[in-house]
């Protein structure tokens, strides 16, 4: 299985009960919020964290095997100053304004797990 977080630039206290309304607060690992970290997106210290969190479920994962999926430029732009690869989807913004990341879909069945 392959663990999931949550890295948002919302207060966490506003995630999770989104999160447990759509009964799928156990889907993910973790939820990280813009209060657990100094500096919020773009900044790459809330990725900085997740990543930190993730080498704990899967300590011989790398930057380059932990991908970040982010529907916001600011979004991209704090994972990839973390070093960690992309994929923009254009849930909120149209694909001209996700062109940082690595790859970009309009769909998550676009994804593929290998």
């Amino acid at each position: 299985l392959i663990p999931y977080g949550i890295v948002s630039g919302a207060m966490s206290q506003e995630i999770i009960p989104c999160l447990k309304q759509g009964n799928i607060f156990e889907k993910f690992r973790f939820v990280i919020g813009a209060d657990h970290v100094s500096h919020s997106k773009p900044e790459p210290d809330c990725y900085e964290l997740g990543f930190e969190k993730m080498k704990t479920l899967v300590p011989a994962l790398t930057k380059p095997g932990c991908w970040v999926l982010e529907d916001s430029a600011g979004g991209i732009s704090a994972a990839k100053k973390a070093g960690l690869p992309t994929i923009g989807i254009t849930n909120s913004l149209a694909s001209e304004f996700l062109r940082e990341a690595d790859f970009v879909v309009d769909h998550y069945q676009e994804i593929k797990l290998i």
